[in-house]
């Protein structure tokens, strides 16, 4: 499975990316919003994947408007900047049958006008949860790489109630479609990933690491990726790495978060080496 790293707009944390050698996710609703300089870094000397997020979900949050035709000419513009490019996805207003069915006609609407410019290799069109299973079909039928599934982050806001509404959607894509790639956008959970065989996902975690003190930790033995806190006394957190917990303390005089930024990208990219193989070992394997 391919792991995006969610880059925000901080130098520091692009070169971590960079030093890291992380493929990473942009927004454009922040990258378009960015000082020149982030922009340039970012556009034209990351040596790395960069998958293209159109920002949906961040501007239904912030309660305004992506402009169709200031992405669309973003997009052909630096087109070949990106490993990936999103396709301007419109997010259900509610739970309403008549909400889904007017996403999914309006991203759809986008895809087809976007298609015209993009190559379908490049091109990711977004299939919401709740939405007529006609549009997923047609992705299909155009031999679309990749196809991202999203729309639970924004209609339920609790990750473990999240995931108990995802598993029977997600069972029904896979088993439809079970040879297609497809992308997982905000779902990075072990349920969902040891269960169905996701090309890709993306993440924000490790930056949550980094801004609120936590330390990553991939469990071998729980099979699972968990967040927690840096404990004070001298408990060895990787032996191998000569790693202590207090190391990733901040302290009066010193800040640890590019510290813990970089354990968290070694716990997700062990983690997602593990479900990776996990895979394999069941008989898929992505190119």
């Amino acid at each position: 499975m391919k792991h995006y790293f969610v880059s925000n707009n901080s130098k520091l944390y692009l070169d971590i990316l960079k030093e890291k050698e992380c493929s990473i996710l942009c927004s454009y609703y922040y990258l378009n919003n960015s000082l020149q300089d982030f922009k340039n870094t970012v556009l034209y000397n990351y040596p790395y994947d960069i998958f293209l997020d159109c920002g949906a979900y961040s501007a239904l949050i912030k309660k305004i408007k992506i402009n169709f035709n200031s992405y669309l000419e973003f997009c052909i513009k630096y087109q070949n900047c990106f490993e990936k490019i999103a396709v301007l996805d419109i997010q259900p207003k509610g739970m309403a049958p008549k909400d889904f069915k007017e996403s999914g006609f309006e991203s759809f609407k986008n895809y087809q006008e976007m298609k015209k410019y993009i190559p379908l290799s490049k091109l990711v069109p977004v299939f919401h949860y709740g939405e007529d299973f006609e549009y997923l079909k047609q992705y299909i039928t155009d031999k679309i790489d990749v196809i991202a599934l999203g729309g639970l982050a924004s209609r339920i806001k609790t990750e473990r109630f999240r995931v108990i509404a995802s598993l029977p959607w997600f069972a029904q894509v896979f088993r439809m479609y079970p040879k297609q790639k497809f992308h997982g956008f905000g779902i990075f959970n072990s349920v969902v990933n040891l269960n169905f065989p996701f090309y890709s996902m993306d993440s924000t975690w490790w930056l949550f690491s980094g801004r609120y003190g936590r330390i990553i930790r991939f469990d071998e033995k729980k099979l699972s990726i968990r967040m927690e806190a840096p404990r004070k006394r001298k408990t060895w957190l990787d032996p191998d790495n000569k790693d202590y917990f207090m190391d990733y303390l901040d302290s009066s005089d010193t800040l640890k978060y590019p510290n813990r930024a970089k354990l968290a990208i070694r716990e997700i990219k062990k983690y997602i080496d593990f479900i990776t193989k996990l895979w394999e070992v069941r008989g898929i394997k992505w190119n």
